[in-house]
């Protein structure tokens, strides 16, 4: 781990057990989400901001959160392609 990195693994335990403890209400999943993305773990950021949306309770700006993720994962992945020579046929990916 670089020396600026931050360690979020207090912070993730602590929405992890706020998730178990109140499974009803999508804010602890919506952290989770947030703490995902600073981690770089987009595929695992998707689950809990979904997770966080499907509640009982919503945590209602997920659905925002959500779709800006997916737009950026979008982003990155037209400008791998066109890195590879693969461009997105139509504006859409492959």
């Amino acid at each position: 781990r670089k020396s600026k990195e931050k360690d979020w693994t207090v912070a993730r335990k602590y929405y992890e057990r706020a998730a178990i403890t109140l499974p009803a209400s999508g804010n602890a999943h919506n952290q989770l989400a947030v703490l995902a993305t600073y981690a770089e773990l987009d595929s695992t950021a998707v689950y809990h901001y979904a997770c966080s949306v499907l509640a009982e309770i919503p945590f209602v700006a997920g659905a925002e959160n959500l779709g800006l993720l997916l737009e950026r994962c979008e982003k990155t992945m037209v400008v791998k392609g066109e890195e590879q020579g693969t461009p997105p046929r139509n504006g859409k990916l492959p």
